[in-house]
């Protein structure tokens, strides 16, 4: 099927003496140009330049290895005029990262021209201006029209200083635990009242997973308009992307909303092609406000396309290895994007329905200790926002997690509806990553101060399964057959050498109380490869002892019947 999705390429000067550049010349022109960056220059290295109807002239030097790069203000509907007497390359970029073929400005933001030598070295000049594109003879083509996100307009919100002060704890609480502050970017709106705070929440951030949450409502917008017909189709991807994270099924889909693949590396008009259709993500949420979100990168591992980390062309994306280009996204908009789906705004009513289905988490713990009940594995309700709230909340979600960052964004609502709000948190720094607890803890106060009037709930009228109480240790609980499920919850206990631990006969999952049969050692970690021998003792928990399992890990044990799996928990009290 022929798709309706516009390609903005790159709009390229070569030894050109005439402002009135045609897309035509500029297409002509675009094998000379072929081999240099299709990955614009960091802000920080390109020179601010106020352009008005005033020419502006700017020189410099460039060559092989050296880029000369200027930013610009500029609004949807003008045109972009500059005239060079050099061989030189001129290459711009909106500001959602796409190369730009015409000369009207398709957008309102910050963009990019850059300066590259077609050989060796020039020193070159370069006079720009912006004009009103009514002077000029442009007819808006196919090719120029482009998919846009539908709600045009950010939300407008109220400052509270209530839910200033917060944010402020939320901040106290990461001091007090030793982790930095300026890590943190947060949101909190009030979507009954419409008031909002927050902390640097302007600042882009790596959003690792919470990038699926727009590259859903970006497959239901060409759905909408019906460049994809099969909504069934992907149904099976949608629900690995958003319940489970996968990120396989996000690279599928990726690939359909895209119209490209991952590969080997590209060159030329092929490169700029694929990377014009990558960056189109970026631009259907910039025109609608979202300014300069990158969210054109898969993430990874891709384990079936033996995509372990970027290569070949989405390694090409990164740009410069020593500062890679990544995803970014502010903790505001992915706020906004949660805000439009509850309120029904995004794409559609019925699509935003869906599209909050996906995203909608049982807080139960026999149901969410299922979608994966191994510690140290993605879950999206284990060490982050749900974990810690009532089970009868209505909860909408999207996390991401990477060893050095954590990140979440969530809708929360009571189930009398008093209470709804949003809160979205991006960290990136390592000590979050590690921390299973510091989210759930941030959560359960923000829920608490919103529900009970400023009060912190105890721990015993909490309606939540409390994960935070203090480990006793590790204890061997038994063994299972090396064939398990790595789920491991309800497999059966085998005794080995050494007899099984607690009174249930299988594998009990995290959360559940169990007593303990026999005297069992309290590690403080479980043994570790690759000997995987027994230490760090800190005591010893009795028979009959009711204790809560709060992990679980199983290896195979070298020191061990290797037809078994041993199966370690780390336990707490009751």
């Amino acid at each position: 099927m022929k798709r309706f999705i516009s390609t903005l390429l790159l709009l390229i000067i070569y030894g050109c003496n005439n402002s009135q550049t045609s897309e035509n010349q500029a297409k002509q022109n675009l094998s000379n140009c072929s081999n240099k960056s299709t990955v614009p220059l960091e802000s920080q290295d390109a020179k601010p330049v106020a352009l008005g109807e005033q020419t502006v002239l700017e020189t410099g030097i460039v060559n092989q290895s050296k880029f000369v790069g200027y930013t610009f203000q500029g609004k949807a509907g003008e045109r972009l005029n500059y005239q060079t007497n050099q061989d030189i390359c001129v290459l711009v970029f909106t500001p959602g990262r796409q190369l730009l073929y015409d000369p009207i400005l398709p957008t309102t933001g910050r963009y990019t021209i850059q300066v590259a030598a077609v050989k060796g070295s020039t020193t070159f000049e370069l006079k720009m201006s912006l004009g009103n594109a009514k002077a000029f003879s442009f007819q808006p083509t196919q090719q120029n029209v482009k998919l846009a996100y539908n709600v045009t307009t950010s939300p407008t919100f109220q400052h509270s200083q209530k839910l200033q002060g917060i944010i402020n704890e939320l901040l106290n609480l990461a001091a007090a635990k030793g982790m930095p502050q300026n890590a943190l970017s947060i949101t909190l709106i009030n979507v009954n009242t419409g008031e909002f705070a927050d902390y640097q929440q302007e600042q882009l951030r790596y959003p690792a997973s919470v990038a699926k949450l727009f590259w859903m409502t970006l497959l239901y917008g060409e759905l909408q308009k019906g460049i994809l017909q099969d909504e069934q189709a992907f149904t099976g991807d949608l629900e690995k992307m958003l319940v489970k994270s996968d990120n396989e099924a996000a690279s599928r889909i990726i690939d359909q909303i895209t119209e490209t693949t991952s590969g080997s590396k590209l060159v030329g008009k092929d490169l700029q092609t694929w990377l014009s259709k990558r960056y189109q993500m970026n631009s259907f949420f910039e025109q609608a406000g979202y300014g300069m979100i990158d969210i054109s990168q898969k993430t990874f591992p891709i384990p079936s396309e033996k995509l372990y980390e970027p290569k070949g062309r989405d390694l090409q994306m990164r740009g410069d290895l020593q500062k890679p280009i990544r995803n970014k996204i502010t903790t505001q908009q992915v706020a906004r994007l949660m805000y439009e789906i509850v309120k029904e705004q995004a794409v559609s009513p019925e699509y935003s329905k869906k599209m909050a289905g996906w995203l909608s988490k049982d807080l139960n713990l026999e149901i969410w200790q299922k979608l994966d009940p191994n510690a140290g594995e993605f879950n999206p309700v284990r060490t982050f926002f749900g974990e810690s709230l009532p089970k009868d909340v209505y909860f909408l979600s999207k996390a991401g997690w990477t060893s050095s960052t954590r990140q979440e964004v969530a809708f929360i609502k009571t189930n009398n509806g008093k209470n709804a709000y949003i809160l979205a948190i991006f960290a990136e720094d390592k000590t979050y990553a590690k921390d299973g607890n510091i989210f759930p803890k941030m959560s359960r106060l923000v829920f608490d101060r919103m529900v009970n009037g400023g009060e912190i709930a105890s721990a015993k009228s909490a309606s939540f399964p409390e994960q935070s109480n203090q480990s006793l240790g590790w204890i061997r609980i038994g063994a299972v057959d090396k064939g398990a499920s790595n789920t491991l919850v309800g497999e059966p206990l085998v005794s080995t050498a050494i007899p099984i631990s607690i009174s249930s006969p299988t594998v009990p999952p995290v959360g559940k109380q169990v007593t303990l049969s026999v005297a069992a050692n309290l590690r403080k970690t479980p043994p570790q490869p690759p000997k995987y021998e027994l230490i760090d003792k800190i005591g010893i928990s009795q028979p009959g002892q009711k204790i809560v399992i709060r992990k679980l890990e199983a290896f195979i044990d070298p020191n061990t019947n290797p037809a078994y799996k041993t199966v370690w928990a780390e336990v707490g009290s009751p």
